[in-house]
């Protein structure tokens, strides 16, 4: 499902899963990961929210959790749920980016920057770094920044990737 996208082998194999261990939350979440990639936002939630019910203090569910309703739009709880993810596990760099893309979604850039200089701390950005952006006053701007470092990082990451691969 997440490498080669093929919905109909990842299907069958879940399904098939699921008739192992029906309430397995991992296997749960990743059906639910499915069915949102299908454009099946409805399921997914009901879905995933059983398998958190199986195990509501997961930081990876609640993150897991509130991404699927950040891809069903559903602000309120994508925010309530990531920033739980967060809470429990404070060091998750998923939970992390969950936030910062429900409220880059809801317009409020000040947060979803505070948030963003956290993430950059997590994948070692400089602490120089770190405060040129957050000395930016317009918190658009302050957004626009961490994201311009974000696709810098990633670009860097996948380059280094690629030579380490040679």
């Amino acid at each position: 499902l997440y490498y080669w996208r093929d919905i109909d082998k990842a299907r069958t194999a879940l399904m098939r899963a699921m008739e192992i261990s029906p309430n397995d939350p991992d296997t749960l979440t990743t059906f639910a990961y499915l069915q949102t990639i299908a454009g099946d936002t409805d399921a997914a939630l009901q879905t995933i929210a059983a398998a958190h019910e199986a195990s509501p203090l997961s930081p990876e569910l609640n993150a897991d959790y509130g991404w699927v309703h950040y891809k069903a739009r559903n602000w309120d709880d994508a925010e309530r749920l990531c920033k739980t993810s967060v809470r429990l596990d404070p060091t998750s760099v998923f939970a992390l980016s969950c936030v910062i893309h429900v409220n880059h979604s809801q317009g409020d850039s000040a947060e979803a920057a505070e948030y963003g200089l956290n993430l950059m701390a997590r994948r070692g950005a400089s602490q120089a770094a770190i405060e040129e952006i957050r000395s930016i006053a317009n918190a658009e701007e302050r957004e626009a920044a961490y994201w311009e470092w974000t696709l810098n990082w990633l670009g860097q990451s996948s380059r280094n990737d690629r030579l380490s691969q040679r």
